[in-house]
């Protein structure tokens, strides 16, 4: 069973790219020219995503709300509907995925 866990390893980013991630969907929301309405759902998923930032990944309690917040950050960014915020999401769901394969590692 070894060859599994390598693989999902070698898949998991590092803390550091996870930041980067973050700070990369967090920027390309605030680029983001929307209506005063629109602008609340980015506004929303940025704190989420801030809160992630400031929160870090180095503890399995941490990684568990991690999770929460970027679902939360992008059913916000699901009900920006005036511009095209798909690639945004996918970054999200990106580091949606990266978060879940970490929490799993904790629990190996």
């Amino acid at each position: 069973g070894g060859e599994i866990l390598h693989t999902l390893t070698a898949d998991v980013e590092t803390g550091a790219d996870m930041q980067a991630m973050t700070e990369e969907i967090i920027a390309g929301l605030q680029e983001l020219s929307l209506s005063d309405k629109e602008e609340k759902e980015a506004d929303k998923a940025v704190k989420y995503l801030e809160k992630v930032l400031d929160r870090g990944n180095d503890k399995e309690k941490n990684v568990k709300k991690n999770i929460k917040d970027i679902i939360k950050a992008i059913n916000r960014i699901i009900a920006i509907t005036e511009v095209d915020t798909e690639a945004l999401r996918l970054k999200a769901d990106d580091l949606l995925m990266a978060q879940e394969a970490l929490f799993y590692l904790f629990d190996l």
